[in-house]
């Protein structure tokens, strides 16, 4: 036996190891766990991974080995339909375990599962000396017959997106390195073998081997950001915040903010990072109605103290504040059609428009909020001022999504019909209203009819009035128009 044969083979060993010891109910633990932490992101985290989040769909991980092979099948013969070089369009997101040291890699690969991981291993005892910690904790087994004893090798996903299957493999990441604290996640929890949404530090063969940490990684504790941004306007005084740390590059500052998501453009600017930790105060008091003047005061109160410091020659409040406004809600105030022509726009209505718009956007996930009444009613629950002095019950939210351009019965239907299509043409277990309901979070008396309400009203057809024809028309790539 060659020695590619060899790897292959154990390769194939591992798909199926990981299949069983992997279990079924292990993963279906797996999934719920991801998607709660995928849906607690999307509302409590406003940063650049949270926006590649909107485009997953939804997260199902392959349950079997006969599930797997299943799925491939019906892609394949689904790309051969659509004439589609299936070589370039089948990605595979996999998990690997240290099972003693506990650490995890997340990745993905257009390779089949048994290549990806024959590849792995070619490299690890190779003579290459561009490994990283992977390759060099697989390497010093020594035996490669000794992966499957020492390593896991799991088959989470496969999809035929490569936006997707990239977002997938940023998402599982970061919840392996989910940590509680402030910001959600931690890299330096398993950073030893995934660096996706860090520093790609490769190691070299020999001195580094037991070495943690790339000579030139910085062990810097995201406590520190909040306060060196809130406290310092330039760059000289953030760096004297981090002394102990022995940083004297703001390069490495503005890596380690671009790795923890501290940043609302992606740039790593002062003004970039700072505006991270200005953002969900500003918010705040947009909706909340507040005054130019008002919102200024509760900065320099929620700990900008650097904002104190400035003077007149630095422009004017308002002026300063309206910069800071343009720079982190200026797309979305192109978009929206607010920065068309000349005329000098009233910013802060403008934003809080904008503001609202997002929260009904991300309201309009749960069938739960099925009209326009519910949405205003769970809005000024979570303390957002609206005027509701009107008979219809809605008078500023009406006016609002209508100046944003947004049908919210239109808009609820596109998006609830991509999380409801994959669930309504499930086979086994062909799920019930009921099931799906729960999905959502919803455990009324009344959640399965609300559920197949809303059902009817995305998918009907002047045949399509019951929920079984509709599974059917779905399920033959047929969707029932409404």
């Amino acid at each position: 036996m060659t020695e590619k044969e060899s790897y292959l083979k154990i390769a194939q060993e591992a798909v199926d190891k990981g299949f069983s010891d992997f279990s079924t109910s292990a993963r279906k633990i797996y999934m719920k766990n991801v998607e709660e932490f995928l849906n607690y992101y999307r509302i409590f985290y406003d940063n650049h991974f949270a926006r590649n989040f909107e485009i997953i769909e939804s997260i199902y991980i392959i349950q079997s080995k006969a599930d797997f092979e299943r799925m491939k099948t019906d892609i394949n013969n689904y790309l051969i339909n659509k004439n589609t070089d299936k070589k370039k369009g089948i990605f595979i997101l996999y998990r690997i375990l240290n099972k003693k040291k506990r650490f995890v890699r997340i990745g993905y690969s257009s390779r089949s599962a048994e290549g990806r991981l024959s590849q792995y291993l070619s490299k690890c005892f190779s003579a290459s000396k561009k490994l990283n910690n992977f390759h060099l904790d697989v390497k010093a087994l020594r035996d490669p017959n000794k992966f499957n004893d020492e390593f896991e090798y799991q088959i989470l996903c496969i999809s035929t997106n490569h936006r997707q299957i990239k977002a997938l493999e940023r998402l599982f990441t970061i919840y392996e390195n989910r940590y509680d604290n402030i910001i959600g996640f931690d890299l330096f929890v398993n950073n030893y073998y995934n660096k996706i949404v860090g520093d790609l530090y490769d190691y070299i063969d020999g001195d580094l081997k037991d070495k943690k940490f790339h000579p030139g990684w910085k062990d810097i504790p995201p406590s520190k950001f909040e306060t060196a941004f809130k406290k310092c306007r330039k760059w000289d005084c953030i760096l004297s915040n981090f002394q102990s740390e022995k940083v004297k590059d703001k390069r490495i500052i503005k890596d380690r903010a671009l790795s923890f998501g501290f940043i609302t453009k992606g740039t790593g600017t002062l003004m970039d990072i700072r505006s991270h930790f200005m953002k969900p105060i500003l918010e705040d008091a947009i909706l909340r109605k507040k005054t130019s003047e008002n919102i200024y005061n509760t900065l320099i109160d929620e700990g900008f103290i650097y904002l104190k410091k400035m003077s007149n020659l630095d422009g004017t409040r308002n002026e300063r504040l309206r910069t800071l406004l343009l720079f982190i809600w200026g797309e979305e105030l192109e978009k929206f059609g607010f920065l068309n022509g000349n005329e000098r726009i009233n910013i802060l209505a403008a934003v809080r428009k904008i503001l609202i718009g997002i929260k009904v956007l991300s309201l309009l996930r749960s069938p739960r909020y099925n009209t326009i009444i519910k949405a205003q009613t769970e809005l000024i629950k979570q303390g957002i001022s609206l005027n509701t002095k009107t008979t219809r019950g809605y008078d500023e939210l009406g006016r609002i999504l209508c100046d944003l351009n947004i049908d919210y019965k239109e808009e609820q239907n596109k998006i609830l019909a991509s999380i409801l299509e994959p669930l309504l043409i499930q086979n086994d277990p062909e799920l019930t209203m009921r099931d799906i309901a729960k999905k959502f979070g919803i455990f009324s008396k009344t959640a399965d009819k609300l559920i197949y309400d809303i059902v009817i009203r995305i998918f009907r057809k002047s045949r399509c009035e019951n929920i079984s024809i509709i599974r059917n028309f779905l399920r033959n790539n047929k969707l029932c128009q409404s």
